[in-house]
């Protein structure tokens, strides 16, 4: 396929009502019926579903979604690359999860790369209104979801895995082959994780055992996905996929934040009010004192958090009137975040790297 060939295979139908039909949950899940999807299988169990392509007009009446010349020249972001094993495993092993420019990303492509996009609503902006209407299908805060791309070549795709979000993997053009397996040894996890990369790193080493499997030993079932399929892929669930012939994918991300991170924030919020929760942490002059102090606080604690009630735990994912709130995880890194985007729209967004296909 050159560079300038795209996979749009796919025509709008004419709905016979006077304005394009709203992309929404049910029309996403069919025939798979909303109210069986959320009693039954959200947010922890996998499904995948085989639905007609015109259903989902909205997505391939957006050309980046199926044009990559499009695509990269409207993304401005560095693209990761993946190489099958399969085809060269010295190269593999050398181009895994390289980022490259969107300028070079297609020469990439056409040697066999796997391209992946994230963030993609920040560059496709007619992609928005459809990730704030499946936050509101699904009871979440705006800002939750995010937009990947996944363009694979013939036999590219991604190694085993898993992710620390949801999403719904939905097939444009082309087929895939699946193995998903249920993660019964690292259940929702807050970062994704790649056998191939080696040990866990950072926080992850605190709940990942060493040692997982290069290959899962998980009961494993595996099926093929075409146009109009869509996949939920649950938090923590070990999945690889390989492109049957050329292929192209987008997935929904949903990165609602951890009850962990919330329970945090709501001591936080109890606790900032009092001076002592304010002072700098110093280790030097004085520290004696200091330590004394904090002692005394922490005896507190336990009546502080048994004071917090899951109402207002919840309350704090659902409202939306904060012009921003924020948590500062322990490591320094993460950030739990309301704010208003360039769209404004009130999101909340994640801290960790996403990677779902």
């Amino acid at each position: 396929m050159s560079k300038k060939e795209n996979l749009n295979t796919s025509k709008s139908t004419d709905t016979g009502s006077s304005g394009p039909l709203k992309l929404d949950l049910a029309r996403l899940l069919s025939p798979t019926s909303v109210a069986e999807f959320l009693s039954k299988k959200w947010p922890d169990e996998f499904q995948v579903s085989h639905g007609k392509m015109d259903r989902l007009q909205e997505l391939t009446a957006i050309p980046e979604l199926l044009d990559l010349d499009r695509l990269t020249l409207a993304y401005r972001k560095p693209i990761t690359l993946w190489y099958p094993p399969s085809k060269d495993p010295r190269l593999s092993k050398r181009i895994h999860d390289r980022k490259v420019s969107s300028e070079t990303a297609l020469g990439f492509y056409e040697a066999g790369a796997t391209l992946y996009f994230t963030d993609v609503e920040v560059f496709v902006p007619e992609t928005r209104c459809i990730l704030r209407q499946l936050e509101r299908d699904l009871g979440l805060p705006p800002g939750c979801a995010r937009l990947e791309l996944f363009a694979s070549r013939d036999r590219s795709g991604t190694p085993l895995h898993f992710d620390h979000e949801l999403n719904f993997n939905v097939q444009l053009a082309g087929r895939k082959k699946w193995t998903v397996a249920k993660n019964t040894r690292v259940p929702y996890p807050l970062t994704h994780y790649k056998p191939i990369e080696g040990s866990p790193r950072g926080e992850a080493r605190r709940y990942i055992p060493d040692g997982l499997p290069s290959e899962t030993s998980e009961s494993t079932e595996t099926f093929e996905t075409e146009p109009g399929s869509v996949v939920f892929i649950p938090q923590g669930y070990w999945h690889s996929t390989v492109a049957q012939g050329d292929s192209i994918a987008i997935a929904v991300v949903i990165v609602p934040p951890a009850w962990l991170d919330l329970v945090l924030l709501a001591i936080r919020k109890r606790l900032i009010p009092q001076a002592g929760w304010r002072q700098r942490a110093v280790s030097s002059f004085g520290a004696k004192p200091r330590l004394a102090e904090l002692a005394a606080m922490l005896e507190r604690l336990p009546k502080t958090v048994s004071e917090i009630t899951g109402a207002e735990v919840l309350s704090m994912l659902l409202r939306e009137d904060d012009a921003r709130f924020e948590l500062q995880a322990a490591r320094g890194k993460g950030r739990l975040e309301r704010k208003t985007d360039e769209t404004g729209t009130s999101a909340c967004v994640g801290c960790n790297k996403s990677l779902s296909d």
